[in-house]
């Protein structure tokens, strides 16, 4: 991630062979945010015509791809859970309903007796 960003100011400041080791090593800096590297960088900038702009425009295209593809995962994972969360609630509804009907025969099976009568009592 880190070379994506810093790529686009290695590009500025030369992709020449011979230049590629010192400019990778001064956007490095630039990238820390070191003084003497920053300001080199932005010297190095007014004559390529190159402004900040340009830098942050590059690094955006250079991660744009990456960027989509975090998209996607964090759809696909939304879409799991939503489809998790289904499943847990049709599982709840049906254990549910089987609870309420086995409550129900026990219920039905049961009847309220009387107390018996005691015929000694009466007499």
């Amino acid at each position: 991630m880190l070379r994506n960003l810093v790529d686009p100011v290695v590009e500025m400041l030369g992709d020449e062979p011979s230049t590629r080791r010192p400019a990778q090593e001064l956007a490095n800096k630039w990238f820390k945010r070191i003084p003497a590297a920053i300001a080199e960088v932005n010297e190095r900038m007014g004559p390529a015509n190159v402004t900040m702009e340009d830098v942050r425009a590059r690094g955006l295209s250079n991660v744009i791809g990456n960027l989509d593809s975090i998209d996607r995962m964090i759809a696909t994972a939304e879409a799991r859970h939503n489809n998790i969360l289904r499943e847990i609630e049709r599982h709840r509804t049906t254990f549910a309903a089987a609870l309420r009907k086995t409550v129900n025969l026990e219920e039905s099976e049961y009847k309220t007796l009387d107390a018996p009568r005691n015929s000694r009592s009466a007499a």
